[in-house]
């Protein structure tokens, strides 16, 4: 009867071996697994504006724009910069880990820009952040027609590297009747946002099928070794139940004497 205790106790040992070695992370990467297709969130802040700009507000609008052109896109939340932001609150005025000025920029496509740019997207937990800078406006007065050169730079929040960084330029169409150039300057820029947001949202959703395909790859390597699993799993309670018969007895079929006999 001691025997067959200690071969059934090895035997169930040899089980919970098997479960902690193969069962315990195939739940974990099932889990892992899943969060591949959690959305992934983008925080929009202000482009950086050069000093002839005709329109105070012209980069908070545009990342405003950038932002819902992007919350359109398919496994994207984007939002830009405000003070209402709870995360934001309670950075300036509880934990005071980001002064006010901080919100205040610039936050172009610098290094010291981005930097700052990182600090305020951890404190709202983004994936990622955008940057941008007007780099460039013209305007034509004999073809009421403008021109705005932007460049945008989205930046992983989690390891601080530049992912893509875009040069595009925005152009208003002619104008036979606005003669404000400021006009000719928001057609422009509306243009711009277009092609950032298009060339953003690519970008994501490339690297959203990459790694839809990897974990794909990886899902079908270890369903080649699932049915390995189950057999050893197998055996080790087959082992467990049955106790190891042997010929000399203790076996649960054969078990031993008793004593005196």
């Amino acid at each position: 009867m001691l025997r067959f205790r200690k071969t059934r106790f090895a035997g169930f040992v040899a089980v919970m071996l098997l479960v902690s070695m193969y069962i315990a992370p195939a739940v974990t990467f099932a889990a892992s697994g899943k969060s591949a297709n959690i959305q992934q969130t983008i925080i929009v802040l202000p482009f950086a504006t050069p000093a002839n700009c005709p329109i105070d507000t012209l980069g908070g609008d545009m990342a405003s724009s950038v932002a819902s052109g992007l919350s359109a896109a398919k496994g994207v939340t984007a939002f830009g910069l405000t003070e209402r932001l709870p995360a934001i609150r309670r950075a300036t005025q509880v934990d005071k880990t980001l002064k006010k000025e901080d919100l205040a920029g610039p936050f172009g496509t610098e290094k010291d820009q981005i930097q700052l740019a990182l600090k305020i997207a951890r404190e709202v937990a983004a994936d990622y952040v955008l940057v941008g800078s007007i780099d460039d406006i013209t305007t034509d007065n004999d073809t009421k027609k403008a021109d705005v050169m932007v460049s945008a730079s989205l930046v992983n929040v989690s390891t601080g590297e530049i992912v893509k960084t875009d040069v595009v330029t925005g152009q208003s169409a002619p104008s036979t009747k606005a003669d404000d150039s400021s006009v000719w300057v928001s057609q422009a820029s509306g243009d711009a946002v277009a092609k950032i947001v298009a060339n953003t949202a690519t970008t994501q959703t490339n690297m959203q099928m990459l790694n839809t395909n990897t974990n794909n790859v990886v899902h079908k390597k270890s369903k080649k070794t699932t049915w390995l699993v189950g057999l050893l799993v197998a055996v080790g309670a087959g082992i467990a139940l049955s106790g190891g018969s042997d010929s000399s007895g203790g076996g649960i079929d054969n078990p031993p004497p008793p004593p005196g006999s």
